[in-house]
């Protein structure tokens, strides 16, 4: 009789676990847990996230929830804090909210697919004020499409309709641009994302062209790697780029769902991930611990990765 009632007790048992872990998997690293995946959980499901950006400070993670209109805050473990942002086109609100970045001080800069402003908030999501018209000049977009912040707080934007580049202060003030539309050096053709490395080189990735052009902190191109196609070096649709701390560099290829591993002067090193793991990879982010950060869209989940132990 005793075995009878343990053996029907035991699914029962198995069903409250898997229940208990399914919205969290943890990893460990480094000597510390980290989750490999984060659905959200009850009614913070995520819908197709395409931003992440990581709080230097407290070590949170932002995302863009895309589909549901706001940004949703999960502490380093992967649970629930808060969200915010609301459907519209008021101040705070969003519509798609794409991209998302985090300055040193923890201000929180957030660009919309539907708009041609940023928006910018502070650490709990407080709106502050916004920046940018629309047009072709300085201080406009059309369509602003990648965000990335340095050491500073200046803010990089690129513009994917006006193919250029532009950089503010963290108070929305217009520094610099530069880039025209075209596929010679200095020149894009849809540049999806830009990231800032430690010395201060930035670089863009491009969507027409399937490549990344590496600049001077002073907007001088450096140089190029990668071209179209599916092989190594190539990349199809890429529409994210981030720079590890050892200056390895990472690039969402999105049309060959895979993230494409680079040295620092451009020659590619590894394929991480592939079509059955990953699907509608948007931007990618890395933290100061060497985490790799994936908003995996279409499967609506954030993968996150030590890159020393790979995908």
């Amino acid at each position: 009789m005793a075995k009878k009632i343990i053996l029907y007790i035991i699914p029962f048992f198995l069903l409250f676990l898997f229940v208990l872990y399914s919205n969290v998997l943890s990893v460990k690293a480094s000597g510390e847990k980290k989750p490999a995946v984060i659905y959200g959980k009850n009614n913070y499901i995520l819908k197709n996230p395409s931003g992440v950006a990581i709080n230097k400070t407290s070590k949170n993670i932002y995302v863009t929830d895309t589909v549901n209109s706001r940004v949703v805050i999960f502490n380093p473990s992967g649970q629930f804090l808060s969200s915010f942002g609301e459907k519209g086109k008021g101040e705070g609100q969003f519509n798609l909210p794409y991209d998302i970045a985090i300055g040193p001080d923890g201000t929180i800069y957030v660009n919309d697919l539907s708009s041609y402003f940023i928006q910018v908030f502070d650490p709990d999501g407080k709106f502050k004020f916004r920046f940018g018209k629309p047009g072709k000049k300085k201080d406009q977009f059309i369509l602003p499409f990648g965000l990335d912040v340095d050491a500073n707080g200046n803010v990089y934007v690129v513009d994917v309709e006006n193919n250029t580049v532009q950089i503010f202060t963290g108070q929305g003030q217009f520094m610099k641009k530069f880039g025209q539309s075209g596929a010679r050096n200095g020149e894009f053709s849809q540049p999806s994302d830009v990231a800032i490395d430690k010395n201060g080189n930035i670089y863009v990735v491009e969507m027409r062209n399937c490549r990344v052009q590496v600049f001077d902190k002073d907007g001088n191109y450096k140089f190029k790697f990668a071209q179209p196609g599916s092989g190594p070096g190539d990349l199809s649709s890429p529409k994210g780029i981030a720079i590890s701390s050892d200056g390895m560099i990472y690039v969402s290829d999105s049309g060959n769902d895979r993230i494409s591993v680079f040295l620092k002067n451009g020659l590619f090193t590894e394929f991480r991930g592939d079509k059955d793991e990953l699907k509608g990879i948007e931007k990618i982010n890395i933290d100061d611990d060497n985490y790799l950060y994936i908003p995996d869209s279409q499967n609506s989940r954030i993968r996150i990765f030590s890159i020393g132990n790979g995908l």
